[in-house]
This record gives structure tokens, C-alpha cells and sequence, in this order.
């Protein structure tokens, strides 16, 4: 029997599920009518300026929305057959749905100022999932994800800043807008989304980030924090008109499909590998942005959730099987009790290669037929793109022969039975999604249902993809052994991990401890002041002069300024449809 906090986990699963699929159908909705929604609140009407804040609601953002919501369930289902002995499942489901929030808001939201609201819930919200678990591994890990994602903060912060200081509002996508962005506006835009969706140079966080719960994993890299980068720029692609930037980001989107993909077929662990297919995902959606492809990039956005995050739930169930273990070399799954779960691995991958009539397939196909009928594609990024997706093939083959014990002499699992129905039950929307999702939802998120005029020999070149890599995938299981140092050269994120933490995370460790006696003098002076005097001398008084009592109450009035600001701009407030 469950115990009352798993029950908590069940309950926001479900409620996170049925909001999906009412999303799903306000986009479908949206879509088929060729409509969007502007829902504006507009505060301190009545007394000044107004200070508005909007959200629109169109196909784009309910079928986003809609995939979070549904991973979000599904991953709070699984939760409660994977982390059933957790003893604070309290802490965990309410940090999990302040992430989803902040997901939420970003999506939703038209506006840039908005947008980094829910851009900055998502960084510190990754952080506290990130080092979940109490070690030096997922302290070093969550400090090289925050540090990493804070430089794109940066970036973003300033091109909003420099908005309000031009325009005295804030930078919109909403079509119309007559926003055009470049120089620092376009930079700041441009950085944030490389170090959020985890490109070169920025990729060594995404690996390190598995130290978090696989749950976490399934969520926050597969359809959330990953993908976010992506996501603006499509947002505001219809502002970004200076083609340097795309070239700049089509070169480093190639390096990262490329660096990503190879240093796949060298990892052993198997959650980092699906770390690594996502990464090298996310620079084939990147070349596609870059080429301006957008519906493309999107569609294979929503479908890629959809599959990674089932892939994710999988290697959970199969690590959480195995004791924890998850080296590829001494564990393995053949046994006769996994027939349902060594079928949706199979699916998940599957999917994940582009076989045919898959949802990934579909997706793929039509971001790959999409880009090379584009005039800014050369010979070299669509030959990158093919060879990114024939190295896809190759190291999802060499998981699931890994995994079905075809390659190592591990010890198979035996001891363990499929009877959890909070596992089953959290994997039955991801794997039908995976299963047909890309038939049912390609008419609504490719654009008006758009047929592509492909010349026969690309369309040839692309279905012999999974062919050619299927037979490249047997050659590496065989000969292995004697390509590990050439592709070991190409492997292990080309150094990127070496440079990321010990010279980036060190130097902004010691940068801010440097700042902390600067800080000490000039903060309080600046927020409480005298409050903060009197309650020392008041503290000095009675003799309790504690740091922690001071720290705690001498920032309760800029939270009671913060909380009555926010009852006023609500109470004043005027909604607009």
C-alpha cells in the first residue's frame, strides 16, 4: 500500500496529465481555426502608468505546453514506483512543480521580461534537483549546471535591459510587433540559448547533470530546460534578421551533433548515453533553426519529448532493476520476465533511430526534407545532418544489443517481476505518443498540412539512413575493441568537460567569494538600512546577536515591500481579452 506522500505524487500526476491533454486540445483547437489568444493584465491602472503582463495562447504554445504537462505526469507517476522509500517525496514533488511553473510561464509568455521570470525559476529550480542527492558528485554537477546556465542569464538579463533602455517596453514576439532585433539585442538572445540548450562550448553540464534522480533526468532534459534555448529562438525568430548569427550558430550546431554523436559510441554508462543522444539531438533541431526551418525543428521538438523521456523512464526502470548498476559492461537485461520492457526499449530507440512509421521517423523526415529544400543549406550541413542521424542509428544499436546482453558477459537480471502498476501506468501516454503521436499530430504542427516536393534522389539518400546506420552499428559491435582509440580521440565532449569545471566553475567560485566582503558593506545599506541597524542594537540589547536571527529578519521588509507591491498591482489591476 502506498503511503500518503506517494499518494501526493499520484494526485499531481494525474491533475498534471489532464491539464496536457486539455492543452493538447486547445491546440488542435487553435490550429484547425488558424486563431491565437492574447490574455493581458494590466496593474496599477488605476493609480499610474499600467504595468501589464500578457500571455498568448496560440497552436505553438498549447501543443509546448501540452508536452510538458504530459511528461510532467508521467514522470510524477514513475516517481512514486522510483523513489517509493524517498523520505522527503515532499520536497521533490513541490520543487518539481515549481519547475514545471516556471517552464509554463516561458512558454506562454510573448514577452521578454516575462520570459525571463520563468528562464530564471528554471535555472534555480535545475540547481535544487540537480544536487538532490546529498554528494560530492551531484554538488559538483549542480554547480557546473547553475554556473553555466547563469552566463546565458547574463545575456538575456542584458537584452532586456537594453529593450527597456531603447524601446521603454519590452522586446515581443507577437506577430506585428514591428520588433527587429540585432547587435546586443540578438547576442544576448542568441548566448542564452546556446548555454541553455547545452551547445559547444557549453555542453559539458548536460552529461554532468545526470547525477540528478532519473526522474529529474526524464523531465528536465528531454522536454524542459534542454529545449528552452530552442524554443526562444523560434519565439522570436521573426526578429532575428542578421544572417551572421545564424551562420555562426549553423557551425555550432554542427559541432555539437558532431562531438555529441561520437562521444556516444565511447560511453558506457547508459543514462549518460541518453544524455548524449539528446545533446546530439539538439544540435540537428539547432542546424535546423539555423536554417530557418522552424517548423521542422519544432515538430521534431515536441516529437523528440515524447520519446526521450520514455527512453529516460526505461533506463531508470532497468538501473533501479540492476541494484543501481549503470555500466553497460556488467549488467544486462535477457530474461524471460522483461518481455514488455525490452519491447518499449526497443520502441524508445526505435523511435529514437527514425524507423519507419514511428513518430520519430516522421518527425525527422520532415525536418530533414524541410531543411534541404531551404536556399541557405550548403552540400556540407546537409551531409552533417544525414551523417548526425546514420551516428544516431549507430549508437542506439549499440545500447539495446548492450542492454539485451548480445555484447557483455554481465550478469543478467532474474530476480526481479513487472508489477508495478505506477510504473506501467506512467509509461502508457509516452509510449502510444511515441508510438503514432507523429501521425496524428503531423497535419497540426507541420504548417496548413504542407506537402513537400522532395527530388527522388534525396528522398532515397534519407530512407537509407537506418539502413546504412544498422549495418555501421553491427560493424562497431564487432570490431569495438579496435576502434576505441580512434574513437576515443573523437569521444568524451572533445575535452569540453576539463575546461568547463576546473577553469570556469573555480574562477566564478573564487570571483564571488572575493565580492562577499564588498557585498556585506554595501547591501544592507541599500535595502533595509536603518531597520537593519535597530534590530542589531536591538539584538546587542537583549543579547542575542545571532547571524542567523539578523540574516532572517533583516530582510522581512523587503518581503512585506515585495508582497504588498504584488496585492497592489493585482487589486488595481484590469483584465484584458
Amino acid at each position: 500500500m502506498l503511503k500518503l506522500p506517494n499518494w501526493s505524487g499520484v494526485m499531481w500526476g494525474s491533475l498534471l496529465l489532464v491539464s496536457g491533454f486539455l492543452l493538447m486540445a486547445g491546440g488542435l483547437s487553435c490550429a484547425g481555426n488558424h486563431e491565437s489568444v492574447v490574455l493581458l493584465w494590466e496593474g496599477f491602472s488605476q493609480i499610474c502608468h499600467p504595468l501589464g503582463f500578457c500571455l498568448l495562447v496560440d497552436s505553438e504554445s498549447c501543443f509546448f505546453g501540452s508536452t510538458v504537462c504530459l511528461i510532467a505526469g508521467s514522470v510524477m507517476l514513475f516517481s512514486v514506483y522510483y523513489m517509493s522509500s524517498e523520505k522527503f517525496f515532499y520536497r521533490f514533488v513541490g520543487i518539481i512543480l515549481v519547475f514545471v511553473s516556471s517552464m509554463v510561464l516561458l512558454i506562454f509568455s510573448p514577452g521578454l521580461l516575462s520570459v525571463f521570470i520563468g528562464w530564471d525559476g528554471l535555472g534555480v529550480t535545475s540547481f535544487l534537483l540537480v544536487i538532490y542527492f546529498f554528494s560530492d558528485k551531484s554538488l559538483n554537477a549542480g554547480l557546473l549546471t547553475l554556473l553555466t546556465n547563469r552566463l546565458g542569464d547574463i545575456f538575456l538579463l542584458l537584452s532586456v535591459s537594453v529593450a527597456w533602455g531603447s524601446f521603454g517596453a519590452e522586446l515581443s514576439s507577437l506577430e506585428g510587433s514591428g520588433f527587429s532585433l540585432g547587435g546586443v539585442w540578438l547576442l544576448g538572445i542568441f548566448a542564452a540559448s546556446l548555454t541553455k540548450s547545452a551547445q559547444v562550448p557549453f555542453s559539458a553540464w548536460l552529461p554532468a547533470a545526470m547525477a540528478a534522480p532519473t526522474p529529474v533526468s526524464a523531465l528536465v532534459h528531454s522536454s524542459t530546460l534542454v529545449t528552452a534555448g530552442l524554443y526562444l529562438l523560434i519565439r522570436f525568430s521573426s526578429g532575428l534578421s542578421n544572417s551572421e548569427f545564424w551562420s555562426w550558430g549553423l557551425f555550432i550546431s554542427s559541432c555539437t551533433l558532431v562531438m555529441a554523436s561520437f562521444s556516444s559510441l565511447v560511453e558506457y554508462d547508459m543514462k549518460k548515453i541518453v544524455a548524449l543522444s539528446t545533446l546530439s539531438q539538439l544540435g540537428l533541431m539547432g542546424m535546423a533553426v539555423s536554417m530557418q526551418s522552424m517548423s521542422g525543428a519544432f515538430f521534431h521538438l515536441i516529437m523528440h519529448a515524447y520519446f526521450k523521456a520514455l527512453l529516460f523512464m526505461i533506463m531508470g526502470y532497468w538501473i533501479h532493476q540492476c541494484s543501481g548498476y549503470q555500466d553497460l559492461r556488467i549488467s544486462s537485461i535477457s530474461s524471460q520476465e522483461f518481455n514488455l520492457s525490452s519491447t518499449l526499449t526497443l520502441l524508445a530507440l526505435s523511435s529514437l533511430s527514425g524507423v519507419p512509421f514511428l513518430s520519430g521517423f516522421i518527425s525527422k523526415d520532415y525536418l530533414l526534407e524541410s531543411s534541404s529544400m531551404l536556399s541557405s543549406v550548403s552540400s556540407v550541413s546537409g551531409l552533417l545532418m544525414v551523417v548526425g542521424c546514420m551516428l544516431t542509428v549507430m549508437y542506439s544499436g549499440r545500447l539495446l544489443t548492450s542492454l539485451l546482453g548480445f555484447k557483455w558477459s554481465g550478469e543478467p537480471v532474474c530476480n526481479w517481476s513487472e508489477n508495478s502498476w505506477a510504473f506501467w501506468s506512467s509509461l502508457l501516454v509516452l509510449s502510444m505518443l511515441s508510438l503514432v503521436g507523429g501521425w496524428w499530430l503531423s497535419g497540426y504542427l507541420s504548417p496548413l498540412g504542407s506537402v513537400l516536393l522532395i527530388p527522388k534522389e534525396i528522398k532515397f539518400v534519407f530512407s537509407m539512413i537506418v539502413l546504412g546506420g544498422m549495418i555501421l552499428s553491427w560493424g562497431l559491435c564487432r570490431w569495438e575493441s579496435s576502434l576505441t582509440g580512434s574513437l576515443g580521440l573523437l569521444g568524451s565532449l572533445w575535452g569540453l568537460s576539463f575546461l568547463s569545471f576546473p577553469s570556469l566553475a573555480k574562477s566564478a567560485l573564487y570571483v564571488g567569494m572575493s565580492s562577499r566582503e564588498v557585498e556585506d558593506l554595501w547591501l544592507p545599506l541599500m535595502s533595509s538600512g536603518w531597520v537593519q541597524a535597530s534590530f542589531g542594537e536591538f539584538s546587542s540589547s537583549i543579547g542575542s546577536s545571532s547571524m542567523k536571527n539578523y540574516s532572517l529578519f533583516s530582510n522581512l521588509p523587503i518581503l512585506g515591500l515585495s508582497t504588498f507591491s504584488g496585492f497592489c498591482w493585482f487589486y488595481t489591476g484590469q483584465f484584458t481579452l
